[in-house]
């Protein structure tokens, strides 16, 4: 049987940081991204291992590139409440996880 293993991806929104200053609002800007889902926050705490991808000539779907990536348990807070606490399905070395990693 094999092990299952979840990558987070997190990364501001910018167009919502401009938003939020252009309107005056406090929409959350940081997402953090599965497989499964995107959950919306003002906090994300990491409890574990991670890495800061720049990949200006190839982002993400949604634009970003630069984000964050991990293995480990995320805990996504929005105005102090948690909205998605996000296990740590698998210890794993970070190397090679991104898709383009290229060493």
């Amino acid at each position: 049987m094999g092990v299952s293993k979840m990558l987070k991806r997190i990364h501001v929104n910018q167009h919502v940081v401009k938003s939020n200053k252009k309107h005056g609002k406090t929409d959350p800007a940081l997402t953090c991204k599965t497989s499964k889902a995107n959950h919306k926050g003002d906090e994300v705490e990491i409890h574990g291992v991670s890495r800061i991808v720049s990949q200006p000539g190839h982002p993400l779907p949604c634009g970003a590139t630069v984000w964050v990536e991990t293995m480990a348990r995320v805990t996504v807070r929005r105005g102090g409440e948690v909205v998605a606490d996000l296990p740590d399905k698998a210890l794993a070395r970070l190397r090679g996880l991104s898709r383009f990693d290229k060493e």
